[in-house]
C-alpha cells in the first residue's frame, strides 16, 4: 500500500530525516510506501499536468496554419525540462536539490561537479552522472 504525505515546504527535510532515514523508518512501522511531498511539489505537478494536457490538445487540433506548430516547437523549447525527469534522483535527492536551489535540468547541465557535491547526498560520480545526463536532456 502507498501514502501520499503532504508537508509544509519547510518541513519536507525534518519530514524526510537525515539520508531519509524518518520516512524510512515511518514506512517499516506501518508497513506502508510513503510518498512525501509538499504543496509547492504538488501545485508544480498539477501545472505541469495541466501544461502536458494543454500541449495533447493542441497536438491534437489540426493547424489552421503553417506557422501555429512553429509557435509550439518555440514554446515548448523555452518550457523547463523538469528534474523528476533525471534517472537516479529520488525524493530525497529531489527535495536536496531543490534546497541547494536547483530548480531544473537545465541549473544541474550548467552547475558544476563542487557544486553538485555540496547537495546532502550527492557524491562526486553521482554528481557527475547528474550533469551529463541534464546536458542530454537540456539539450546541451
Amino acid at each position: 500500500m502507498k501514502a501520499e504525505v503532504i508537508v509544509a515546504d519547510d518541513q519536507l527535510s525534518l519530514a524526510i530525516g537525515k539520508h531519509g532515514q524518518n520516512v524510512r523508518l515511518a514506512s517499516r512501522l506501518i508497513g506502508w510506501d510513503l510518498d512525501i511531498r509538499t504543496k509547492d511539489m504538488i501545485a508544480k505537478e498539477e501545472a505541469a499536468a495541466a501544461a502536458a494536457q494543454v500541449s495533447s490538445q493542441e497536438a491534437q487540433e489540426p493547424a489552421a496554419e503553417e506557422e501555429k506548430p512553429k509557435k509550439t516547437k518555440k514554446k515548448a523549447a523555452k518550457e523547463k525540462v523538469s528534474l523528476e525527469e533525471l534517472s537516479g534522483v529520488g525524493e530525497k535527492t529531489l527535495a536536496s536539490l531543490k534546497e541547494a536551489g536547483f530548480k531544473s535540468v537545465e541549473d544541474i547541465a550548467k552547475a558544476k561537479t563542487e557544486d553538485l557535491t555540496q547537495v546532502k547526498g550527492i557524491g562526486e560520480k553521482k554528481a557527475e552522472k547528474l550533469i551529463e545526463e541534464a546536458k542530454k536532456l537540456a539539450g546541451k
